[in-house]
């Protein structure tokens, strides 16, 4: 087990000083582009999506909105069967 926390100190210990050479070296424009390629390319391969549905659609509400917020709304509790 001592040779297991030894090499995790040691892989932390080799991460840190190659964060500190890059952040060295290369600038912050350059590290700011490269997160948001890694940010766009990671996203391309996410299984979420988004939607923006706007609840006012011109001068009508929005049919869809409608039907999204019916959906979402917690579930009305069933009536209470009456017992004889």
């Amino acid at each position: 087990m001592k040779e297991y926390w030894t090499s995790l100190a040691s892989l932390l210990g080799v991460l840190a000083f190659c964060q500190g050479i890059l952040q060295t070296v290369f600038p912050p424009e350059l590290r700011f582009a490269f997160l948001k390629l890694f940010n766009k390319i990671f996203h391309w391969f996410s299984s979420y999506y988004y939607f923006d549905i706007t609840e006012i659609d011109g001068v009508n509400t929005n049919e869809l909105y409608n039907a999204v917020q019916l959906y979402l709304a917690p579930p009305s509790p069933s009536p209470a069967v009456a017992s004889a």
